[in-house]
Formats: C-alpha cells, sequence, structure tokens
C-alpha cells in the first residue's frame, strides 16, 4: 500500500474526483463480521478518525479545483463521520459538503452528532434497522467554490418556500430518478401543494419576485405527480421517459384528446414532437392517459 501523501506529493491537483473508501471501526459491519466485535474498543473511533483525517487531508489535495471526494465509512461512529467532517471544513475553507439524493430507505446525516452545522445533514447514513443491507455513510465533498456556511445561506429555499421533508424528497427524486436521464438541478423546496426547483447559487432575498424557480410537482393526497412546467422546462436528450408524436398526434394532445399511439413505459413521462416537449402523459399497459393542463388545450377548429 501507498502511504496517503504520496499521491498529493506526486500528483498535485490532478483528479477530478477521488474515492475515499475509508478504514474505519467497522460499527455498521458487525450483524455481518464478528471479527468486528471482538476488534471494536472503545479507542477504536478515535484513532480511526485520526487515520481517515489524514487520508482525506492527501485525497483533498490532490484533487482539482471543482472536484469532488466522496468519503464512505461502514460504521455508525460521529467521531469518524459528523465531527470528523465538521473539523474538515473548519480547516477548508473552500470546502463544501454536496447534498445527495436519498433514496427510499437512506437517511440524512445528524447534524446534532457533529458541530450542528446544517450542511452535515447532506451527509447520507444508511442504517441496518431501516435497510437490507449493514451501516453506512457517505459524503460529497465539492473542492472550491462556496464554503459551508455561503452554501447554507444561498443553497436552501428562501422564504415563503420551505425544504421538503425526507418522504417528500425521496419521492420526488424517485420520480425524477423515473422521468430523466438527467435530472433537473437546482434546490428542491415547497410552497403549499406545489414542489418547485429553485435556482441555485443566487440571492433572490429582497426582490419582488412574481415567481422563482419552476413548478416540477404537486402533492395530492399523498401522491407526488410531474407539474406541466417541468415538462415543458424539459429537454429532450435529459429525458428517460418519452415519446414522439407527429404534428397531427401533436395537436390531438394539445387539445385534450389521445392520440393512438402505443406509449412503451408504465407511469409519467414527456411527450415531445421533435426535440420540442408538449407536455405530461403517463403509461398504463401501453395505453396514454392526457395530462395536458385543461386550461391550456387548444379548441379544434379543423
Amino acid at each position: 500500500c501507498n502511504p496517503p501523501d504520496s499521491f498529493a506529493d506526486n500528483f498535485g491537483e490532478y483528479f477530478d474526483m477521488v474515492f475515499a473508501d475509508c478504514p474505519c471501526s467497522g460499527e455498521g459491519m458487525m450483524r455481518k463480521e464478528p471479527n468486528a466485535i471482538s476488534e471494536w474498543s472503545d479507542q477504536s473511533p478515535v484513532l480511526c478518525a485520526q487515520r481517515n483525517t489524514d487520508i482525506l487531508e492527501n485525497a483533498y489535495a490532490a484533487l482539482k479545483k471543482g472536484g469532488k471526494l466522496i468519503y464512505s465509512t461502514c460504521t455508525f461512529s460521529p467521531e469518524e463521520n459528523e465531527l470528523l467532517l465538521s473539523r474538515f471544513l473548519d480547516a477548508h475553507k473552500d470546502a463544501a459538503l454536496v447534498r445527495s439524493p436519498l433514496y427510499d430507505k437512506a437517511s440524512r446525516g445528524r447534524s446534532q452528532w457533529g458541530d450542528g452545522r446544517e450542511c452535515l445533514s447532506n451527509i447520507v447514513r444508511i442504517f441496518p434497522h431501516l435497510d437490507l443491507g449493514e451501516g453506512h455513510t457517505i459524503a460529497v465533498i465539492k473542492k472550491g467554490g462556496l464554503s459551508c456556511d455561503e452554501e447554507e445561506r444561498i443553497g436552501k429555499p428562501f422564504a415563503p418556500y420551505r425544504c421538503l421533508t425526507d418522504k417528500e424528497e425521496k419521492a420526488f427524486c424517485r420520480l425524477l430518478d423515473d422521468m430523466f436521464i438527467d435530472p433537473p438541478k437546482g434546490i428542491y423546496a415547497a410552497f403549499g401543494d406545489r414542489i418547485v426547483i429553485l435556482p441555485q447559487g443566487v440571492r433572490l432575498t429582497g426582490l419582488k419576485l412574481i415567481r422563482a424557480g419552476i413548478d416540477a410537482a404537486l402533492m395530492i393526497n399523498g401522491r407526488i405527480e410531474p407539474h406541466h412546467n417541468l415538462a415543458t422546462s424539459a429537454r429532450y436528450e435529459q429525458v428517460r421517459r418519452s415519446i414522439q408524436l407527429t404534428s397531427e398526434q401533436a395537436y390531438s394532445y394539445l387539445a385534450g384528446e389521445v392520440p393512438d399511439v402505443k406509449v412503451p413505459f408504465d407511469g409519467y413521462g414527456i411527450a415531445f414532437c421533435g426535440t420540442m416537449p408538449l407536455g405530461i402523459v403517463k403509461g398504463v399497459d401501453g395505453q396514454m392517459k392526457n395530462r395536458y393542463p385543461k386550461g391550456l388545450r387548444l379548441r379544434k377548429t379543423r
């Protein structure tokens, strides 16, 4: 094995991405690996945190500006996760924790297990009592740009918008992953029964705005359904579930009718005419359900 400092010494700021799956106290593996229990002591998290700090320091030094460092452990210990990352962020003002989307059974990092800073919730934790896997922690650190404090100021919803709950965020991210190859970027927030994608990296507080961002979804009786504006703001190449309509079929769709076309997916997708997005459709057993808003439908004259 190479010592961690050999990478920084030899490469400098070379890598776009570094993945550091670090040695840890193994608390998340005790169900799977009985040896992890016998090898653990109350000093294990402290010693592992010291070693992993050295690994992170050198991995970060070998990272390009704008690059990302993925830090992962298989332990629950805050000393090796939230507390370690709190100290790392204090030492590197150009570092920021990137907020990663949650899948169904994942959980957020615990800010109170570190120094209380809000961005520690951008960490993803996997707990074995909530998932079929073992215990893991994953954090994505971006080098350069805004600090975590600045990210918190302009990287979270501003009034009157609110943050999504974990349940809302998981359901919305699942919808986006189903519909898109490259989901829209921005700050996911809620306003009333709407989920909106707000622009990231700008300060809009103090401005009189008619509307900010994109209306992306509606929350209806516990369900999340895509908003028409999510479709009309999409680029063809970023969409996973799409259906092509001819000019005649598009005219029929925009009038609220159901064109005679087979839908190759079940669930929500986007209808296109060429590369022009038209609106939302829903596939059910190969049949199309037209979700074009009633108030926007054309009045047919031919």
